[in-house]
């Protein structure tokens, strides 16, 4: 019953994902798209016309210890040295795509929790974290700047006692 009940939910997940936003279809999955989106079980098709994704994006948390020291974390990076390596890099790229979209807010408190985790086993305590959104704007190529300064915002923020 479980499988059955799992298939029916993901093909109209799939069936419905890229419908357009207001379409009734598109609003019924959103009770099962938490799981999908937390799993990173989706595509986004924004990268393709009418209008295609001009902006690059980072991540950065800032972390403030118990000490007060301040230190920055980023995800991992690709290597580009090792074509496998870095395959299996594009899962953290889909995770950091996930977060840095702010559509769903779900993977901003348990990346924070992460973060206070890894803090713990090096014998730390965090008392406070924001993650920061990096954004770059990208023109055409035959613009004058094809490429923005870099800048940045605070999307969330989360302090730990």
């Amino acid at each position: 019953m479980f499988a059955e009940m799992f298939i029916v939910a993901v093909m109209l997940w799939f069936w419905c994902f890229d419908l357009p936003a207001d379409l009734p279809q598109r609003r019924l999955i959103g009770y099962i798209q938490k799981p999908f989106l937390y799993l990173g079980l989706w595509h986004g098709w924004a990268m393709f016309a009418p209008e295609p994704l001009h902006v690059n994006r980072r991540l950065k948390a800032m972390l403030q210890y118990a000490d007060g020291a301040i230190e920055e974390w980023r995800p991992i990076e690709p290597l580009q040295t090792n074509w496998f390596i870095d395959l299996l890099w594009f899962r953290h790229f889909k995770f950091q795509f996930s977060v840095l979209t702010g559509t769903d807010k779900v993977l901003w408190s348990p990346l924070c929790e992460w973060l206070v985790y890894q803090a713990k086993l090096d014998g730390r305590r965090i008392v406070s974290i924001q993650l920061i959104r990096e954004y770059q704007t990208v023109n055409a190529p035959t613009a004058e700047q094809p490429l923005t300064e870099w800048q940045s915002f605070v999307m969330h923020e989360e302090k730990f006692v």
